[in-house]
């Protein structure tokens, strides 16, 4: 087993303290409203093109969807919606060094006195 690091008390602190990611993203302007808005633009994606004549003037313009990006707008909203089940990824080691999950947990504080009763 590879071996642990510690973590030390700064450390420790500093992720603690650091801003949770919707709070970075509130703070760029990027909210649940502006997410929304962009899936909207992406679920009706479409491009224009122009016919135009050797001097430049337009003949026709056509309009078309742009469906590749309307399918992957639709999949990322059905999966923010709940809709797909999760995924199942497993998570395996090979022989010489399988995964191991051990987790310690030392409580800071207190007086280290137990409470008598």
């Amino acid at each position: 087993m590879a071996p642990r690091k510690k973590v030390t008390k700064e450390e420790y602190e500093a992720e603690r303290d650091r801003p949770s990611l919707e709070d970075v993203f509130k703070k760029k302007g990027i909210t649940r409203d502006f997410l929304a808005n962009k899936l909207k633009e992406e679920l009706e994606a479409g491009d224009t093109q122009e016919i135009r004549d050797k001097e430049g003037k337009t003949l026709e313009t056509k309009h078309y969807p742009l469906w590749a990006v309307r399918q992957r707008a639709r999949q990322d909203a059905h999966k923010l919606l709940g809709d797909y089940p999760a995924e199942k990824i497993k998570h395996s080691g090979d022989a010489d060094n399988p995964i191991q999950h051990e987790v310690k947990v030392k409580f800071i504080g207190g007086s280290g006195k137990k409470n008598k009763r």
